[in-house]
């Protein structure tokens, strides 16, 4: 449950000023004597007049609902109504740390003058008024307090997160900006109160205090010729939000002429993306440090690509062409990642995990254009992780029917050919894969593949199938396949000199074929690698049984050492 901080306190009762979430509606009373006597007695005697309403109270802890008379001496403002019983010890091992008027925790009830209209109109029984109680771990814990600005700590004893609130405050050329976990600042906590608040008692919480610099050092590496140059990037007052993000995002836009700038990254491969959050995080993290942040801008050629307008980091390449794209027309794509209807998450749930949802659509002339442009080719992100799997691409058109492709991921990313635009889902098969292993008794080939549909139709031809060979992760080294058409069989190597030496013999190149584990991975396999030397074709095997590799050793065969690693079949 998100928990807001709050400012100010809430009455000797209560104890501490902190909101944080969750609650109902209640009744109002007039009461002896009555409101409007009370005010009158106010007016006519100069004296102060007892005000009573009775106030339904939710907590954030469990289902029970207290009905509660608040009280005042001054009248019915909000500012002055107080519970007459104390919350603070309603709930054992909790402690109150706060009323507000929304289950969420972020309207206080006492600092929102808005709600005043709802007290008043409860005198006359018009309104019933609800409060919901936000209880909080009894705060016996320990938090120690990093600040990364000059390296000093302080422990903070029987911490509920309130005393956070003011610590470490703005110093001269930087700016305080955010709790995190870690000292990198990579692990930031959003609601630190809340996160003090709901950890287990007798816990020793360590936060660490990130600051801004007014500046920081920026090296950008220009991944289309190679060159780099430095910046000096401002951050104004620590923030790096919707107003100052963009000073960022602007550098090396127009270095190239015929191209332009398609992302900038944090990494080489081009998938950690900096965006305004991403940049922020990492400058108040380090920003003690004077070494430049290294950061990397790719570039597409105008005359292939489409240059893309949104938060989406598609590629778009080839020109719209059609009946509904006039010649000369301006022409423009905008594509923004985007949330699936319930009903559309279940359409693709069988597909694996959904990396993400998009909107793509065309302006032609300022106009949308969902059709009638020709055939763009679109590239979806997935990163290197899944590298030589087949991601499942689903159009949703717009008659509501379902269009999923196939699209294999190279680059790290998922490309299939559109020829109209709406709304697309990406997903992804995460389990790990199941390495088949077939034999041809006419040519000695055994064949691995973890495509069932290739495994089940070559066992239809003739093939035998032999089952389970291991199981491969969803994350590691690429095993490459090849397939040699003189000899007619298959060869796989981790090797990208051997994959390329046997190319320029003239084996054909098929790609990651699957994903090897690390050697160090819990319950890994390794899968060893035989010669055949009285065989001209099918002169390798790979095996995961050392048995196997024992006896055909024996045979004559040689052995090539470990070839990559798996896991056993569960």
């Amino acid at each position: 449950m998100r928990r807001t901080l709050l400012h100010g306190a809430l009455s000797v009762a209560l104890g501490a000023a902190l909101a944080l979430g969750g609650g109902t509606l209640a009744h109002a009373e007039e009461a002896v004597p009555s409101a409007a006597a009370a005010h009158e007695l106010a007016g006519a005697t100069a004296q102060t007049a007892a005000y009573r309403v009775m106030v339904e109270v939710h907590n954030n802890v469990n289902d029970e609902v207290w009905n509660i008379p608040f009280t005042s001496e001054y009248g019915s403002s909000n500012f002055s109504l107080s519970p007459a019983e104390d919350l603070s010890e309603k709930i054992a091992d909790y402690r109150c740390e706060g009323l507000t008027w929304d289950a969420a925790g972020t309207k206080n009830y006492l600092y929102d003058e808005n709600e005043n209209s709802l007290w008043e109109a409860s005198e006359e029984g018009a309104k019933t008024v609800v409060l919901y109680a936000q209880y909080g771990y009894e705060p016996v814990r320990t938090v120690i307090i990093h600040d990364t600005n000059d390296g000093t700590t302080q422990t903070l004893e029987k911490c509920s997160g309130l005393s956070l609130h003011s610590y470490l405050r703005d110093r001269e050329g930087v700016s305080f900006v955010f709790w995190s976990l870690d000292k990198e600042g990579k692990q930031p906590v959003d609601d630190t109160v809340a996160y003090v608040a709901s950890t287990k008692r007798g816990t020793t919480i360590n936060l660490y205090a990130q600051f801004a610099r007014d500046q920081v050092a920026v090296r950008f590496h220009d991944t289309l010729d190679g060159s780099t140059w430095n910046e000096t990037v401002f951050i104004y007052d620590g923030d790096l939000g919707a107003d100052n993000g963009p000073f960022l995002m602007r550098y090396g836009a127009d270095r190239h002429k015929g191209y332009f700038r398609q992302r900038l990254s944090w990494d080489t491969d081009g998938f950690d993306l900096v965006d305004e959050d991403a940049f922020g995080k990492r400058a108040w993290a380090t920003s003690s440090s004077d070494e430049p942040f290294d950061v990397y801008v790719w570039y597409l050629s105008s005359k292939e690509y489409v240059q893309v307008y949104g938060d989406a980091n598609i590629i778009v390449k080839g020109q719209a062409k059609g009946e509904n794209v006039p010649e000369g027309a301006s022409v423009m794509i905008v594509a923004n990642e985007t949330e699936l209807t319930d009903k559309q998450q279940g359409s693709v749930a069988n597909y694996g995990t959904q990396f993400a949802a998009y909107t793509i659509e065309l302006y032609v002339n300022g106009q949308i254009v969902h059709d009638g442009f020709g055939s763009l080719e679109i590239s979806f992100p997935v990163g290197l992780t899944y590298e030589g799997r087949d991601a499942t691409v689903t159009h949703f058109n717009d008659n509501g029917t379902l269009a999923p492709m196939s699209a294999p991921i190279t680059n790290g990313y998922a490309t299939v050919k559109i020829s109209d635009l709406s709304t697309f889902a990406v997903n992804v098969n995460t389990e790990n894969e199941t390495l088949y292993r077939l034999y041809n008794q006419y040519t000695g080939e055994h064949l691995f593949t973890a495509d069932k549909g290739e495994y089940d139709g070559l066992v239809g031809i003739g093939w035998t199938g032999e089952g389970v060979a291991w199981v491969a992760p969803t994350t590691g080294e690429p095993v490459y396949r090849l397939f040699n058409p003189f000899s007619d069989d298959h060869h796989y190597t981790m090797d990208t000199d051997e994959y390329d030496k046997l190319e320029a013999l003239g084996w054909q190149k098929e790609g990651v074929a699957w994903l090897s584990a690390s050697k160090n991975a819990t319950d890994a396999i390794p899968l060893y690698r035989l010669f055949n030397p009285f065989e001209q074709r099918a002169t390798h095997l790979y095996t995961a049984d050392k048995s196997e590799e024992e006896k055909l050793t024996a045979l004559g065969w040689k052995p090539e050492g470990i070839a990559w690693y798996g896991f056993a079949e569960e």
